[in-house]
């Protein structure tokens, strides 16, 4: 998979958030993933989409991350 071997960090992109908030991340795919964030890996974040949905997306795909709103 490619996610094991992006070489990207995770830290800068999310300075302002905690576990647990919800956000809306936009890729460089333009799609827009909305959930909590579930978990702040090395090169990646989780998040919990509702259910047993999980995304785990790799930073370096990741343009914005911005709170959820309503």
């Amino acid at each position: 998979m490619g996610v094991r071997g992006c070489g990207c960090t995770c830290l800068e992109l999310t300075e302002d958030f905690e576990l647990g908030e919800d956000v809306q991340i936009r890729t460089v795919s333009n799609a827009l993933e909305r959930g909590e964030i579930s978990e702040i890996r090395e090169n990646t974040i989780v998040l919990d989409q509702g259910g047993d949905e999980f995304i785990v997306i790799c930073c370096a795909h990741i343009v914005s991350i911005e709170p959820a709103g309503n």
